[in-house]
């Protein structure tokens, strides 16, 4: 078996060569080839539709991680019903999204950008769905090519498509042909490799049971998306295109230093599951503390720099986008740089009480962080606009933090 470090070091490498190139499409390409509003559309969007995709995955992807790392020989059974599964709720939700949106009244402008973030959602939540196989099996290099793959080919299809239509839903077009081509390539992967597909192997009793059983991580993982995604699409509702096309750039440079933390939490997530249905809790808590002392130790570091060169970091960015008008990120940036700590100890944190079987209370916690979250946000952004976004998203991952910390 590769060792802790081996699987984090291809995790590293994968990330480390494509985080560039993604936050390159969707920082300067994006900023550059859309107007401010353009950009608030493009953000509201795709913010909306990765949370309602969250329903086609309901936790089976964190289940099967922890059963499969601990069984491996049930792989096949769990690839077999869930990729099945998947297939039936996408379309359903897919569907389902476009309909609210249209009885909510939006434009055509809107809804063309939602039917095809749609498809990218829902094809990005099959292709994390793929990944888990490949970090059950603790085989991390699969997973680097598989990230390296999905990067070139949803950065290609969206920068093609947007420079030839201009337009928040080409963009979003051409995003979603490359993560349907990584998502049939990495099904095929899967199916050869780790855990072949048997209609066989396909039952209901079969599904129901894994789904009860994932239930507690599914809410996990919706809640997660909703107070990591709501805001971008409540400023776009409450304040308007503009100003959500001005946090979803100040937001988008803060997910781009999130690639260290979430690279340990991924390879660590599944060593810590084999710890904990071991018995092996020493071994278990020694892993968790050196991985909490090296991301959080590194995000206060980062954070201070963000913050004193917040302004300096919009302007580097317009300057390479070509464009300017988004001088008043600035300030909700200096909000965000402080939610990086939070943010990195919080997923680690939950990563471990997933790995323990403690995921009905983080879901419950992360249940109580969204509904904060919120109802914060109806309050702070009609009064603050953008940076009212920005507190309410440092007050809840503060929150969520400390919350985690005093359970385990």
């Amino acid at each position: 078996m590769p060792t802790l470090t081996t699987n984090i070091s291809w995790l590293t490498a994968g990330n480390a060569l494509t985080k560039p190139l993604w936050f390159w499409f969707i920082l300067v390409v994006c900023v550059g080839g859309l107007t401010e509003a353009g950009y608030g559309v493009f953000n509201a969007a795709l913010a909306f539709m990765l949370i309602a995709s969250s329903l086609t995955d309901l936790g089976t992807s964190r289940l099967t991680i922890r059963e499969v790392a601990r069984r491996p020989d049930r792989a096949a059974t769990f690839f077999s019903n869930l990729l099945s599964f998947r297939g039936a709720s996408g379309v359903l939700v897919l569907a389902g999204g476009l309909l609210l949106a249209f009885v909510l009244g939006d434009d055509a402008e809107m809804l063309w950008a939602l039917l095809w973030a749609g498809v990218y959602a829902v094809a990005l939540s099959g292709v994390i769905f793929c990944r888990s196989f490949y970090r059950a099996f603790e085989v991390m290099k699969w997973d680097a090519v598989s990230t390296m793959g999905e990067k070139i080919a949803v950065v290609a299809g969206g920068a093609l498509f947007l420079g030839v239509g201009g337009s928040p839903a080409s963009a979003l077009m051409g995003m979603a042909a490359g993560m349907v081509l990584t998502l049939v390539v990495n099904i095929y992967w899967v199916a050869r490799h780790l855990a072949s597909f048997e209609t066989r192997r396909v039952r209901t009793r079969v599904l129901q049971a894994t789904l009860t059983r994932a239930l507690p991580f599914g809410m996990m993982s919706f809640f997660v998306l909703v107070y990591f995604r709501i805001d971008q699409v409540m400023v776009e509702r409450i304040v308007g295109d503009v100003a959500a096309g001005e946090y979803g750039f100040a937001y988008r440079l803060l997910e781009a230093v999130m690639l260290l933390p979430l690279v340990v939490m991924e390879g660590t997530f599944p060593r810590l599951s084999a710890l904990f249905e071991h018995g092996e809790r020493t071994e278990f808590l020694r892993i968790l503390r050196r991985s909490l002392l090296v991301v959080v130790g590194l995000a206060v570091a980062v954070s201070g720099a963000l913050y004193v060169f917040a302004g300096e970091t919009v302007a580097l960015v317009e300057w390479l986008a070509g464009r300017d008008g988004y001088a008043a990120a600035a300030e909700p940036l200096r909000i965000l740089a402080w939610t990086f700590p939070f943010m990195a100890a919080a997923g680690l944190l939950s990563f471990a009480l997933a790995a323990s079987n403690d995921q009905r209370m983080l879901a419950l916690l992360l249940g109580l962080a969204a509904g904060f979250n919120v109802l914060a946000n109806l309050w702070l952004i009609p009064r603050l606009g953008a940076s009212g976004a920005a507190l309410t998203t440092l007050w809840t991952e503060g929150g969520v933090a400390l919350l985690l910390s005093l359970r385990l």
